[in-house]
């Protein structure tokens, strides 16, 4: 374990289920919420019982739009942006749902129509730049 976490520290991982989801956890979270509305609703006595589908829809709206995926998409750009590597893999790569890829990632500009200067990630590497002194 430790000689796998020494060779990929600081790496994205593209192996495994990573290779057709961004965030195959999250896809399980959903699914396992979503089925056990699924397994409970024949034995729902009431109407109002079914209401209980807003757990699962809420559980998956933070996923997908608050705390989870987007997070993760922006520290993923803020750190592996620049590198071509990580650029494919965003475009190829469903985020969630797996072998479905959004628009706006396939839409992304590629490393040949965009000079890997920071301006497709949104990461500026200027700022890491010490500041020209100034004459007097």
């Amino acid at each position: 374990k430790q000689w796998y976490q020494r060779r990929v520290r600081g790496r994205f991982i593209t192996s495994g289920l990573w290779s057709i989801s961004r965030h195959p956890n999250y896809f399980g979270e959903i699914l396992l919420w979503y089925g056990l509305f699924i397994a409970a609703a024949p034995y729902f006595s009431t109407k109002w019982a079914y209401l209980t589908i807003l757990c699962p829809t809420a559980t998956a709206c933070l996923i997908c739009f608050i705390s989870g995926i987007p997070i993760l998409e922006r520290k993923g750009m803020e750190r592996w942006g620049n590198e071509p590597e990580y650029r494919a893999y965003v475009r190829e790569t469903g985020v969630l749902v797996p072998g479905v890829t959004c628009w706006e990632c396939v839409s992304q500009p590629t490393e040949e129509e965009t000079p890997i200067d920071g301006q497709a990630s949104g990461y500026d590497a200027t700022a890491e730049r010490a500041p020209e002194p100034h004459a007097s």
